[in-house]
């Protein structure tokens, strides 16, 4: 006997239905929750640009640092940069700010307070750290900065919460990274220059993009595709498989993972219901 032809099955419990107590009609799961949330390509994108972005950042430090040790690059340069890049992050981390203007300035002051007090430390500091894995043999060396870099890009904070964000432990992964590549510098004043520059591009420049990110959507996406192209113009110059490889994984970050997962999305087919542990919702 065919129920479904009777009567129209209502899921209650206390209307007589005349049908068995384990009597499941066709449309109960039909009303549970299923795929609670769905992506989209262009969020997908948007999201991953900050992957992306971060890891322009590891290889800008690599290069400069292959470039000072090559004698391409001078310390003296390389603070400068630093120094006016990092009153121009003070300037837009400011511009972007809620507060009213009597407390920008406030903010400002105190920002270039901090600034400058890294800057006596570090300098202080900078004799001591190029010695500290100066024993260290080059091989074991560049394989802990290769191992701190990777670190310090699966703990960095992209703007999702998870487990794996800490963003202590990826700036402390990616300065450690920067000591270790120090120590093959003669002079102090290289030491000096390389961990100002590992503490504007991974601790100052974090905290920039996410105040420009939450106020502008359009300016992040177009610095992260002229880094990009910058990087893969550098690279070409030194190593057309690295070039190639870096543009690859580029492609990889921003296109084909997110595509890949739009397309399998329809396959996830979790039901939410009554038999879920309760969540508490404010």
């Amino acid at each position: 006997m065919n129920l479904r032809n009777k009567f129209r099955w209502k899921r209650v419990l206390y209307e007589d239905q005349s049908v068995p107590d384990n009597y499941v009609d066709d449309s109960f799961l039909k009303s549970r929750k299923t795929s609670a949330q769905t992506y989209h390509f262009q969020t997908l994108f948007v999201s991953s640009l900050a992957i992306l972005q971060q890891l322009c950042v590891v290889c800008c430090f690599v290069l400069v640092w292959f470039h000072m040790r090559e004698g391409n690059l001078t310390p003296m340069v390389v603070l400068t940069m630093c120094i006016s890049v990092t009153l121009v992050c003070c300037f837009v981390f400011t511009m972007y700010s809620n507060e009213q203007k009597y407390i920008r300035f406030f903010i400002i002051t105190d920002g270039l307070k901090t600034a400058l007090l890294l800057l006596i430390y570090t300098g202080l500091a900078s004799p001591i750290l190029q010695t500290l894995t100066h024993t260290i043999s080059t091989d074991t060396l560049y394989t802990m900065t290769s191992m701190m870099l990777l670190g310090h890009l699966i703990f960095h904070d992209y703007g999702s919460s998870g487990i794996l964000v800490s963003q202590s432990v990826s700036l402390n992964m990616a300065i450690f990274a920067a000591v270790c590549l120090s120590s093959r510098f003669e002079t102090a004043f290289h030491t000096f220059a390389t961990i100002m520059m590992a503490l504007q591009l991974f601790g100052l420049w974090p905290m920039v993009r996410r105040r420009i990110a939450a106020k502008n959507q359009v300016v992040l996406p177009v610095i992260t595709f002229v880094l990009f192209m910058i990087i893969v113009a550098v690279l070409v110059h030194y190593s057309v498989v690295c070039a190639v490889a870096f543009g690859c994984i580029g492609l990889l970050i921003n296109f084909i993972f997110p595509f890949i997962l739009v397309k399998l999305q329809p396959q996830k087919d979790n039901i939410y219901g009554p038999w879920d542990e309760a969540v508490l919702s404010e």
